[in-house]
């Protein structure tokens, strides 16, 4: 009896959206910079250092998992992470 290799893939898929000022297109790759802040004004309405999505880009390469932006239905930002098991 032969027997035949099975590989099951198993991915999570975890979405994040939400209902802010989102993120305009052109800068979908700017955000993952470290210390990229879009509103560069002095007196800019939300905080941040600008390294939370640099952080997790980072940590989906070391597990070779994908991130992706798009514009959430709720008009802000929606975040798309595919993790492999």
């Amino acid at each position: 009896m032969s027997r035949k290799s099975c590989i099951a893939i198993i991915i999570v898929c975890v979405m994040v959206s939400d209902d802010g000022q989102g993120i305009d297109p052109k800068d979908y790759q700017t955000v993952f910079i470290p210390f990229t802040r879009l509103d560069k004004s002095r007196s800019r309405k939300t905080g941040g250092l600008g390294v939370g999505l640099a952080i997790t880009k980072g940590a989906c390469k070391k597990i070779k998992a994908e991130i992706s932006i798009s514009q959430s239905h709720l008009g802000g930002a929606r975040f798309d992470l595919r993790i492999p098991l």
